[in-house]
């Protein structure tokens, strides 16, 4: 089977080949054509599942790696004309994607995967993020929201109603129905998108769902299958319900945010660096009154500048000035501590490093707190000094985190006004300029403080490569903290990365921390030698812990292990994993739980799971009966466990979880499996516990209307001929089937009812009558003996016969093997290509045969014709009107010899020393000759069967074919032989005393 043919079905296998061709012969392809190598793999990834849409589709590319290129070379085109229009419709001040930097250390702050939906807060990502959302709709509401979202854009402000209908040129009644539908649909497109983006890591049926990469784009029935998916997946809900929060503030919130004015951009930026500040507000360390934005963000200012984790501020402050200090504009105008915080940090420069304190340098600062002001709802505030008016002595900045410039005792003096000063308030702009130069008076404490200089700042870091060879593990993916893109594990990787702790992360659950030393070499805890090793040089060495999964005792066609894919099926599978939290994981069912443990054991809390404590894992199954002897489908399964022997009562080893009984005719009836071993639903269909039961309802099929030799439903099989017959079936879609392979569809619904669309169906109660065309066969002008159609038998034979049949494809079938094929139309006409048929646009169809002249001269038979044209007058020469396809010429002994006739009316064929008159339309037969000498008998006659008698008392020779023959003598004995194809006879060696002759083309009879 080619690699197309088994991607179109499906194989895993297959899926990983083509994916690892694309990155071998895609990414130097993406990499010289992109500016930004970040974004190689994502467009290797696109071209993956471009191609596997494309080949599921039914495309059919002569030259695989010529299609791939051509991919890849419109997707590298779409990325140059995209990047092109974002430049000319985003706002100006949009920051370009920064490259991919060094590996970073794996800081406590960094956000978990759910949360990474932040940073695609910023206005280029949101507006790529909505343009690709959008594919995710359906065609009809697509146009409606681009335009709902450009013209927003434009204008400021959310354009809908009158505006947006004139903008579509329709109706504003009908465009506000479809903006409320689209709206809904883009929501939920927008929470796929996001979950395909950054959640397949974390659950393989995710995985399953969508290809790989960060910047995929689902097309609607993706995006809708993603988002079916997470409302039943405990993984992927919590994250489902992050994104709806996300989706709502794009579209509203988000969406203004794109617009150039000054504070929707403040408002924007400070939503970007202080998103989190709604979830630790409630713990920061200065409760603040309000809950805006700017309140929450001084807040978590507070927080962050109260904690020893100073550094993951400073860091984010290196790495984005622009949008730290459009930040500060935005809360500056409060005039508390937080502004002057921001203003501290700023004015050390975008090119200044701010170091870490060392963990033995001075203490914070005793501050003296404001008076407390209660709120009318209770809440303790502290109201926001201005620098014209402050009422007390704000918390001061550890001096630790101010470099000692002229500049930090500016800033630090900014902090700390008092009334003293009644200086007129100044711009924020204005306080910039002026901050170093500002007069004001501080308390003892602070002098103090500022007169203690701090330690000197630590070197920074120096970056370090090492090697990570992770070749044994059986993940897809592995990644490492701080970096954004998963990496292949079939090779190993040079990194750069600087001094710190790391951790290897598989998307199965597991990982390993480790350390790069300031020498650059990598250390871990011994705990991990088992599954690590490298310690002490600069190549980490990831073998993981070497586990056997045996799934033997399960039911399903296949099982596998959270984050490894789906291999090629096998009930024991021997996988090297790391340390931490797994998922069994069965083609049915709920996925199991269980450990890694750094020695390479197995533990678990689930009672069907074995094992415990050692590196073999069993999983045992619960056995559920199922029933089917009240269906008439020829197989019955459970999901997931495929497809066994047809049998009516079978017992599956399930896990719990939700499963279907599902039929071959595609119907299925839902059930779920409880952890005591039991099965509960909710069908009137299902009966029982532990032995499932399952009902059918009768639904009788009348074809007496239709002249096919045999009637069915898809999915029963092709029981014994019967015009009236009852089927019990499951409710769902069903056909009604022919031999001719038409089909006519119907539904059977929950209540046992009979619903359907097409005029050949007729039903009442529980009885369906599908009535036929009345379509007329005129053969006249063929030479076969019978013609019937396909799909109808071999009734009597009759020159002209009309046949009751269904709309589709059918042919024009002869007693020798040959069709002609034609459609019958919904209209109860005919039409066809072929121009051997006569009637089109009619409910006749007339067969016109091809004149072939047989000349069988040269043979002594009796009788010779063309097959499945009937015994005519024996006749030397004769025509035949025949339809084009193989033939063969047979004699009234029983031999024979094939041509064909093609459909130029010119006959062909393979045996060339018995024929004659190619291409022409007259076969002449060669006989062979062999002598037949029986005067030895004393017998006044004898024959061959098939030619008339001949006199005993001399030779003769006489024109055979090749094949069996059998020589009748008067006192009755039979003797039969044989003529091969060069003329020679042969006959058995009993006859050895009574024949003669063998290997010649004499058969002498000896008495």
């Amino acid at each position: 089977m080619s690699l197309i043919d088994r991607l179109r079905a499906n194989d895993e296998d297959a899926r990983r080949e083509l994916f690892e061709h694309c990155q071998a012969k895609l990414r130097p392809f993406f990499a010289a054509k992109l500016p930004n190598l970040s974004d190689v793999d994502d467009c290797v990834s696109e071209v993956v599942a471009r191609a596997l849409e494309g080949i599921r589709a039914g495309q059919e590319p002569d030259v695989l790696e010529a299609w791939l290129y051509g991919i890849a070379r419109n997707i590298t085109f779409e990325r140059y004309k995209a990047a092109k229009r974002r430049t000319a419709e985003l706002p100006d001040e949009i920051t370009a994607d920064p490259g991919e930097a060094p590996l970073e250390l794996a800081a406590p702050d960094l956000p978990e995967l759910p949360s990474e939906m932040e940073r695609l807060m910023g206005k280029q990502e949101l507006w790529a993020l909505l343009g690709a959302a959008a594919e995710g709709l359906s065609p009809g509401l697509r146009p409606i929201m681009r335009t709902h979202i450009e013209q927003s854009v434009q204008q400021g402000k959310l354009v809908v109603g009158a505006e947006l209908a004139k903008q579509l040129e329709l109706p504003a009644s009908r465009v506000d129905r479809q903006l409320d539908r689209a709206r809904k649909a883009m929501r939920n497109a927008i929470v796929a998108l996001v979950l395909a983006r950054t959640g397949r890591d974390s659950c393989p049926a995710l995985a399953a769902l969508t290809p790989p990469g960060r910047k995929i784009v689902l097309n609607p029935s993706a995006s809708s299958a993603v988002f079916k998916h997470s409302a039943s997946c405990p993984v992927c809900g919590p994250r489902a319900s992050q994104a709806g929060t996300y989706s709502r503030w794009a579209l509203g919130p988000g969406l203004l945010g794109l617009v150039r004015e000054d504070e929707e951009e403040r408002r924007r930026m400070l939503l970007a660096l202080f998103g989190r500040g709604a979830d630790t507000a409630a713990s920061a360390p200065t409760a603040v009154a309000g809950g805006g934005l700017v309140d929450r963000a001084r807040s978590l200012v507070m927080e962050k500048l109260s904690t020893p984790q100073m550094q993951s501020v400073v860091q984010f402050v290196n790495q984005n000035p622009d949008l730290v200090r459009r930040t500060a504009v935005a809360v500056v105008g409060g005039g508390a501590v937080v502004s002057a915080a921001i203003i501290a940090i700023l004015l050390t420069g975008p090119d200044n490093i701010i170091a870490e304190p060392p963990l033995d340098g001075p203490p914070l600062s005793s501050t003296t707190r404001s008076t407390p002001v209660t709120a009318s709802s209770g809440v303790t505030t502290t109201p926001p000094v201005s620098p014209s008016a402050s009422t007390g002595t704000p918390k001061q900045v550890p001096v630790a985190l101010v470099p000692t410039t002229t500049t930090t005792t500016a800033v630090v003096a900014a902090t700390t006004t008092t009334t003293t000063n009644q200086q007129p308030q100044t711009t924020t702009a204005q306080a910039r300029a002026t901050s170093t130069t500002t007069t004001t008076t501080t308390t003892t404490t602070t002098a103090s403080t500022i007169s203690t200089p701090p330690p000197p700042p630590p070197p920074p870091p120096q970056n370090a490569e090492i090697t990570i060879d992770a070749t044994s593990l059986s993940y897809t993916s592995f990644s490492l903290s701080g970096e954004r893109n998963t990496r292949d594990p079939k090779q190993s990787h040079r990194i750069a990365t600087r001094p710190g702790r790391y951790t290897l992360s598989a998307p199965g659950g597991g990982s390993v921390p480790f350390e790069v030393t300031q020498a650059g070499t990598v250390e871990y805890d011994h705990s991990y030698d088992t599954v690590l090793s490298g310690r002490g040089t600069s190549a980490l060495v990831v073998r993981g812990a070497r586990v056997t999964v045996d799934s033997s005792g399960l039911s399903y066609a296949n099982a596998t292990v959270s984050g490894l894919g789906w291999p090629a099926a096998a009930p024991v599978r021997t996988v090297n994993l790391l340390p931490g939290g797994h998922f069994f994981v069965p083609m049915g069912g709920s996925q199991i739980a269980f450990q890694v443990t750094p020695a390479g054991t197995v533990t678990y809390t689930s009672a069907l799971m074995g094992g415990s404590g050692t590196s073999a894992l069993t999983v045992r199954g619960i056995p559920i009966t199922v029933d089917s002897t009240e269906l008439d489908y020829y197989n019955v399964s459970v999901t997931g466990a495929g497809w066994p022997t047809p049998a009516e009562v079978r017992t599956f080893h399930l896990v719990p979880g939700n499963h279907e009984v599902v039929t071959s005719g595609a119907t299925k009836v839902p059930f779920t499996v409880t952890e005591a071993g039991t099965a509960t639903y909710s069908s009137p269909l299902l009966s029982g516990t532990t032995t499932l039961a399952v009902h059918g309802i009768p639904v009788t099929l009348d074809s007496t209307d239709l002249d096919y030799s045999t009637v069915t439903i898809g999915g029963a099989g092709w029981p014994a001929p019967a015009k009236v017959r009852t089927f019990r079936l499951l409710p769902g879609n069903h056909d009604v089937l022919t031999p001719a392979n038409t089909k006519v569809p119907f539904t059977l619904t929950a209540a046992g009812t009979l619903t359907h669309t097409s005029p050949m169906l007729t039903s009442s109660a529980s009885t369906l009558a599908i009535h036929g065309l009345p379509i007329t066969v005129d053969s006249t002008e063929l030479d076969y003996t019978s013609v019937t159609v396909t799909g109808a038998g071999w009734p009597a034979p009759a020159k002209i016969r009309t046949f009751r049949l269904l709309p589709g494809k059918h042919a024009v079938l002869t007693g020798a093997g040959n069709k002609v094929d034609f459609e019958v139309t919904t209209a109860g006409i005919v039409t066809y290509t072929s121009e051997l048929l006569r009637g089109s646009g009619t409910s006749t169809v007339k067969v016109v045969g091809m004149p072939i002249t047989l000349d069988v001269s040269d043979l002594d038979y009796t009788n010779a014709t063309v097959g499945g044209a009937g015994w005519p007058a024996p006749a030397k020469i004769r025509t035949f009107r025949l339809l084009p396809g193989p033939h063969d010429v047979l004699t009234s002994a029983g031999t024979k010899v094939g041509f064909t006739v093609t459909p130029a009316g010119t006959v062909t064929y393979a045996v060339q020393d018995l024929l004659a008159g190619a291409n022409t339309s007259t076969l002449v037969v060669r006989g062979l000759t062999v002598t037949v000498d029986a005067t030895a008998t004393g017998l006044s006659s004898f024959t061959v069967l098939g030619l008339a008698g001949r006199n005993a008392r001399q030779p003769h020779d006489l024109g055979l074919l090749p094949g069996a023959h059998a020589l009748m003598l008067p006192d009755g004995r039979r003797l039969p032989f044989t003529v091969d194809a060069a003329g020679h006879v042969g006959y058995d060696p009993g006859l050895d005393a009574v024949l003669a002759g063998r290997g010649t083309s004499s058969l002498v009879v000896l008495r």
